[in-house]
C-alpha cells in the first residue's frame, strides 16, 4: 500500500472525526482570546427601579450608567475608570447602577439612549442634572459631569 493510498484510506475512515477536531479546536482557540467583561465593583446595582426608589428615599443622585456587554467603549469605562480610588470618591453619596440596553430596550428608549455608553446622572426627583455619551479614554468630560451633579443637589 502507497503512502497515497493509506492517507485516502485514513482520510475516509476519520474524515468526520478529523473536521469536528479541527472545529472544536477553533472554537477553544476563538474563546481563549477572549475576555470576560470586566466586573462592575461591588455597590453597583442592576435593577433600575429598584435603584431610582434607593436614590429618592436617601435623597442621593442617582448615577445611571446605559451599557451593553458587546459595546467595548462600555467595558472599558468599567476597567479603566469604575473601578479606581478617584471614581469611588467622586461618587460617594450617589447609588449607581448599570441598565444593559439589550435587557432594557423599552427603559432605554424612554430615557432617550441612542448610543452607548451613555451615563446619566438623576437628582433624587428624577430630574436629569448631567450626561456624558461617550468614552474615548478620557475623564474629564465625566468628571466635569459628576462634579456639575455635585453642586447641584
Amino acid at each position: 500500500m502507497s503512502l497515497k493510498q493509506g492517507l485516502g484510506t485514513f482520510w475516509a475512515k476519520y474524515k468526520w472525526p478529523v473536521i469536528w477536531l479541527v472545529f472544536v479546536a477553533a472554537v477553544v482557540q476563538a474563546s481563549l482570546g477572549r475576555s470576560a467583561p470586566p466586573a462592575k465593583p461591588l455597590g453597583w446595582m442592576t435593577d433600575y427601579a429598584a435603584a431610582a426608589r434607593l436614590a429618592k428615599a436617601k435623597g442621593e443622585p442617582l448615577f445611571v450608567d446605559f451599557d451593553a456587554t458587546w459595546c467595548e467603549p462600555c467595558q472599558e469605562m468599567k476597567s479603566e475608570v469604575y473601578s479606581t480610588a478617584k471614581f469611588k470618591a467622586a461618587t460617594q453619596g450617589m447609588v449607581l447602577v448599570e441598565v444593559d440596553v439589550d435587557a432594557n430596550k423599552q427603559l432605554a428608549a424612554e430615557r432617550g439612549v441612542v448610543g452607548i455608553p451613555d451615563v446619566r446622572i438623576y437628582a433624587p426627583d428624577g430630574v436629569q442634572l448631567a450626561s456624558v455619551n461617550s468614552y474615548d479614554g478620557t475623564t474629564d468630560e465625566l468628571y466635569a459631569a459628576i462634579l456639575s451633579a455635585s453642586n447641584a443637589r
